[in-house]
């Protein structure tokens, strides 16, 4: 009698907690619908007992769109779970290919994987925190210009936590992002270099208002709130070159980076002269590199860094005081 009463409970609680997932999810999407984000989850089913809650999507597909421009991303199938006894963490399984279409901007790509897997720690606590990683992952886009984009990882982690509260209505983000063996065409056209590539970064992203329509109307509220990308370091490395570097970013009045990064180059010669980075400033980089050089043969390495102030202002880019032959356009 008691095993009964045992099992007749545990299942009475697992389908009254699948029942109020279910509620919960549904009034997320409306919520979301009203912001001008419209989610479609087809085929639902709930499954997961005796021990798991699973709310799976056979197919997922999101529109919204940004004044008159629409947008949309379809993907393949999306499941959410969650252990009954521990319902505060929750993970999030995704079957690719993601499929993007920006038909303003004459855009469409699609992101495919291997594995992807999303965790929420503590969500229902109020712990704001986020982590994804995907394993064997393709991007390829192409353009209206028919240009075509492919790149190619084999890991990449994205992970993001609140920290704190800039005020009442915005917020500051931990963010890092790692990526390693990359094979991307982009890279090999601005580096030269055909061998895999590694990035990292750990940054800060500050000023940070509450989602509200579309993530281009989110972003332009951060633009005119004063926002900022505040770099603690970022990190590339492919073949003999390796960049590192830190600096802020933010977003000017017609949406162009504005800012400075400053950047340690070790082997960066080649790739600063494809910006048209005279002679005369690399000497000059190169002296000062020289008396800095015991800090990367500290490192492990026997090559001097090039320091690369770059500033960014009024849609242009400054090494120093020397303009680069590049045109810095709105990314919205």
């Amino acid at each position: 009698m008691a095993t009964l009463a045992l099992t007749t409970i545990w299942s009475m609680t697992w389908f009254f907690l699948t029942k109020l997932t279910a509620r919960a999810i549904d009034a997320w999407i409306s919520r979301e619908q009203s912001a001008g984000r419209n989610w479609a989850c087809g085929d639902i089913s709930l499954s997961g007992y005796p021990f798991w809650i699973e709310y799976r999507c056979g197919s997922l597909s999101l529109t919204f769109s940004d004044g008159s421009r629409a947008r949309s991303a379809r993907l393949g199938s999306a499941m959410a779970r969650a252990r009954l006894l521990n319902p505060e963490s929750i993970e999030i399984i995704l079957d690719g290919p993601l499929s993007l279409d920006f038909p303003d901007q004459k855009l469409v790509g699609e992101i495919s994987w291997n594995t992807a897997q999303v965790s929420l720690p503590g969500i229902w606590s109020g712990k704001h925190a986020a982590s994804i990683e995907l394993r064997d992952v393709a991007l390829r886009a192409a353009s209206a210009a028919n240009q075509e984009f492919t790149t190619r990882a084999d890991q990449l982690r994205f992970e993001i936590t609140r920290r704190s509260e800039k005020s009442a209505t915005l917020s500051n983000f931990d963010v890092s992002l790692t990526a390693t063996n990359i094979l991307s065409s982009q890279i090999e056209l601005l580096t030269g270099e055909s061998a895999p590539s590694n990035f990292s970064l750990q940054s800060k992203i500050a000023g940070v208002p509450a989602p509200s329509g579309s993530p281009i109307a989110t972003l332009e509220k951060w633009r005119a709130a004063g926002g900022s990308l505040d770099i603690a370091n970022a990190r590339f490395d492919v073949a003999s070159l390796s960049l590192d570097g830190s600096g802020i970013l933010q977003l000017d009045r017609l949406h162009r980076l504005e800012g400075y990064v400053q950047i340690n180059a070790v082997n960066g010669a080649p790739i600063l002269k494809r910006f048209g980075v005279p002679d005369a400033a690399l000497a000059i980089g190169g002296m000062l590199g020289g008396f800095l050089s015991k800090r990367t043969r500290d490192a492990g390495r026997s090559e001097a860094a090039i320091p690369i102030p770059l500033n960014f202002r009024e849609g242009r880019v400054f090494k120093g005081a020397f303009p680069a032959p590049v045109r810095l356009l709105p990314l919205y």
